[in-house]
């Protein structure tokens, strides 16, 4: 038994990079100001194609250690390229959507279904 979780899109990984980096921070530092998280969500979003949800918050928890969140509000911030190494050494996830669309045709007996609709308008013309 299997359960597909598709690839999240550009806009999915965004608000996954913005939700994941508050969440992570907020677990060391109640708050941090604005600017010292002000990443590009969307430059993040492009960095992290062909990776998952779980990958991403991987990349965060490795980059942003309870030093890194501590420094945040003295050393400069945070930057995308922190994130791009680790990015970088992950496998991008198999895209395995082919095979579940396969599993759905046939648990859903779709086929079956165009076919008999297929042969039917064929008797009756």
């Amino acid at each position: 038994r299997s359960l597909y979780f598709p690839r999240p899109g550009h806009a999915d990984r965004a608000i996954l990079w913005k939700a994941l980096l508050q969440k992570r921070v907020s677990k060391f530092q109640g708050c941090v100001p604005g600017d010292k998280l002000s990443l590009n969500f969307g430059v993040m979003a492009s960095l992290s194609d062909g990776k998952s949800g779980g990958q991403i918050a991987e990349a965060i928890d490795f980059v942003l250690t309870e030093e890194r969140v501590s420094n945040l509000s003295t050393r400069t911030p945070l930057a995308e390229s922190e994130f791009e190494g680790y990015l970088d050494m992950c496998p991008p996830t198999a895209d395995e959507g082919d095979k579940y669309l396969s599993f759905l045709r046939s648990v859903s007996g779709i086929d079956a279904i165009l076919k008999a609709r297929k042969k039917a308008k064929g008797e009756k013309k």
